[in-house]
């Protein structure tokens, strides 16, 4: 891979942000291909599985910007969004990633970043918003307290937030403790849970009726476990479209 180039899955927009503090909020989206986990019920394999590898497309930040400027905006100056949410795979694998948010920068875009916290890169305190989203034990791998941390420290008191999918029980004593570590500090903005979306098939019908059985149980959880500033919240893009590719 050359080194000024990152691995894209997709761009598209303009949408909305479907999850965490900016949900409902427009947004174009790139996606990153590459990712240290794989989860069981990861809803992005297209991006994480290297046997889709010879699907992703090797740009330069110039490339990106002039496929969201060009493809997705049109190139006289107007913006229908003003957010860019980069995300996976797992983003912070790609130290480069600071040359696009620099040039995002310069064409007015605040940079929104999800990533699972195993890495660190530099370029953490130069984004707007940075989403820690720890993968709890039904995922078959586990994020720890000790990485949050890291990538918290790196966000430079850049605004964060912590964001866990739950499937069962066990997700959600995960969810406890972290909930616990990081809430009542200073580190983060916001901490919030949302279901597991299990289904992501895209040629599979997506089960709104599961989802909401599945989020007024966590609902009941939260307030067993007296977590009080634990926000419960849905995959929006997915109640609104599905398992659609491209939302």
């Amino acid at each position: 891979m050359p080194k000024d180039t990152v691995p894209i899955v997709e761009i598209f927009g303009p949408t909305i942000q479907g999850e965490g503090l900016l949900i409902g909020i427009p947004t174009h989206f790139v996606r990153v291909g590459g990712c240290d986990f794989k989860c069981t019920w990861c809803d992005s394999m297209h991006a994480v599985d290297p046997q889709f590898y010879n699907t992703w497309k090797q740009m330069t930040s110039e490339e990106i910007m002039y496929h969201i400027i060009v493809n997705l905006e049109g190139d006289d100056g107007t913006r229908s969004c003003r957010w860019i949410n980069i995300s996976g795979g797992n983003p912070a694998l790609y130290p480069q990633l600071d040359k696009f948010i620099a040039l995002a920068k310069t064409y007015g875009y605040s940079i929104a970043v999800e990533t699972q916290g195993t890495q660190q890169p530099e370029w953490f305190s130069d984004i707007e918003l940075l989403t820690i989203s720890p993968k709890p034990p039904s995922a078959g791998n586990m994020t720890t307290v000790a990485q949050v941390t890291k990538c918290l420290d790196a966000a430079g008191g850049g605004k964060t937030q912590i964001k866990i999918p739950i499937l069962g029980v066990d997700d959600m004593d995960y969810a406890e403790l972290m909930y616990h570590a990081f809430m009542k500090t200073s580190l983060i903005d916001d901490f919030s849970i949302q279901p597991v979306n299990e289904g992501v098939d895209p040629d599979t019908a997506f089960d709104q009726e599961a989802t909401f059985n599945k989020m007024r149980t966590m609902v009941k959880m939260v307030h067993e476990r007296q977590m009080a500033f634990c926000r419960v919240t849905p995959q929006l893009h997915a109640l609104l479209w599905g398992n659609e590719r491209g939302r």
